[in-house]
């Protein structure tokens, strides 16, 4: 599976790929390759400008499109999507909004084991993000943030070491198959 940024997050599977949109209103949805657009507005949902032949999720629920398995939740119990969870290739990505600094220990357990965590950051509370980042335990953390100060600290809170970002980044699951014992790592993205 390939992780790649450009101006929103495209998970790339062997079968399927996937969007996340943070500009709908930027987003040149019939030019995507992505078979699946995900986003926390309902704009494509609310406008006639609706893609055809893509599967748009930004509404709370479970869903499954083409073998991946997709939450859409909100961590605070309101109507307002702020976490995705995706697997693909077997591969659990969960995505959580800037505004995610707690989920409630029971949406931790539905999402399961999450092999990479993509967290966007503001520069508020990194401290809460930090610690969430812990509770999740993920093996793989990609924060996103236009501010390089606000990833550094990040890590810090972390207690992790920053890599050099990376233009896209390759999993599969049998990197995170025999790693039980694993500690989290830090990946960027440019």
């Amino acid at each position: 599976m390939k992780i790649r940024k450009k101006r929103d997050l495209y998970l790339e599977g062997q079968r399927v790929k996937a969007v996340v949109v943070k500009n709908p209103q930027k987003f040149a949805s019939e030019k995507s390759e992505a078979e699946i657009i995900l986003s926390f507005n309902d704009i494509f949902l609310n406008s006639a400008a609706k893609p055809a032949k893509k599967n748009i999720f930004s509404r709370m629920g479970e869903y499954e499109v083409k073998d991946v398995l997709i939450y859409v939740l909100s961590s605070k119990n309101t109507d307002q999507a702020d976490l995705f969870s995706v697997n693909i290739d077997g591969v659990n990505i969960i995505y959580l909004d800037n505004s995610v600094n707690s989920l409630a220990s029971e949406t931790i357990d539905l999402v399961g084991v999450c092999h990479i965590l993509v967290a966007e950051l503001n520069h508020d509370d990194l401290k809460a993000k930090s610690e969430l980042v812990n509770e999740i335990d993920p093996y793989v953390v990609i924060p996103l943030s236009d501010e390089p100060e606000t990833v550094h600290k990040f890590a810090t809170n972390l207690g992790l070491v920053e890599p050099e970002a990376q233009g896209y980044l390759n999993y599969t699951l049998s990197q995170f198959e025999n790693d039980e014992e694993a500690t989290i790592s830090l990946a960027l993205l440019k």
